[in-house]
């Protein structure tokens, strides 16, 4: 789950959607529809979506980790993330979104700019640097 992790963390919203939309094309119906329904429940996807729109499945968890870090990992079923998370680490174009990873320290960046998390802080602007890393507030 951690190189998932730092997937989602370091490649591009345009490399997430379609590793997204490779898996998700490759993983079982059933696994499928517990995204659909945690999109549903806790994403707020269209309840018109089926477990057959990949494309727009992956356009929608991307979305949503992109604007909450974390989100994925803390609202999906845990047999659905596995699966997913499998299915995506096995495409082979996840491997070049992989360099760095020895390196990477596994640090949550900050959440895109002007997006309010569920903590109701907006975030701030990301580092510029290859591996993001989490912003702290001095205390």
């Amino acid at each position: 789950m951690r190189r998932y992790r730092f997937l989602l963390r370091t490649a591009s919203a345009d490399a997430l959607v379609a590793l997204h939309v490779e898996a998700l094309t490759r993983t079982e119906p059933v696994v499928r529809a517990m995204l659909l329904r945690t999109a549903g429940e806790r994403l707020g996807a269209d309840p018109a979506l089926s477990v057959d729109d990949v494309a727009l499945l992956a356009r929608l968890l991307t979305r949503a980790e992109r604007r909450d870090p974390g989100c994925l990992l803390r609202s999906c079923d845990s047999l659905a993330l596995d699966r997913l998370a499998g299915a995506v680490l096995a495409c082979p174009a996840a491997a070049p979104h992989l360099e760095g990873y020895d390196g990477w320290d596994g640090a949550e960046p900050a959440a895109e700019p002007g997006v309010v998390t569920r903590a109701g802080q907006a975030a701030s602007v990301r580092s510029s640097s290859s591996v993001p890393r989490m912003e702290t507030s001095g205390s």
